[in-house]
């Protein structure tokens, strides 16, 4: 069986582009906000009770996510990483701030979701779902109706 479905980045739309890369911006931003010991970035971590050294971690993992969204290979694993923070951000803000504030990591969250559906190895994936049926039929099923 031939793969006649190209790994290319033809997959990647440019609405889904130009995401990418303003969430490339935001967290490169953020990341070394947190990294140099911003003031923002202290009073928050410190706020919501966390240590200066997960915020150097977040920091860390925030600009590294954001060079991964940069590097082909590496868009899917980096927008993944960058969910789970950004879940953990979201459960954050819900249960420390109003509900209004986690509208933001929410935006995010489903920007990076998005990026990452548009990834090769997912498109590839629901094309081959798409093509082999909806439901596929389990072994226990196919063996009943050859007999």
């Amino acid at each position: 069986m031939t793969n006649d479905l190209p790994i290319t980045s033809a997959h990647e739309t440019g609405f889904t582009r130009g995401v990418r890369y303003v969430l490339v911006a935001v967290f490169l931003l953020s990341g070394i906000l947190k990294l140099v010991g911003a003031d923002s970035a202290r009073s928050m971590f410190e706020e919501f009770g966390y240590s200066q050294d997960f915020r150097v971690l977040i920091g860390a993992l925030e600009t590294a996510g954001a060079i991964g969204l940069l590097i082909r290979p590496l868009i899917l694993p980096a927008s993944l990483g960058l969910c789970a923070i950004m879940i953990g951000a979201l459960f954050t803000h819900v249960e420390n701030d109003p509900w209004y504030m986690a509208i933001g990591p929410s935006i995010v969250l489903l920007a990076l979701f998005a990026v990452a559906w548009q990834q090769p190895v997912l498109v590839t994936w629901r094309r081959r779902r798409s093509r082999a049926g909806e439901t596929p039929v389990r072994q226990s099923e196919h063996h009943a109706r050859a007999h």
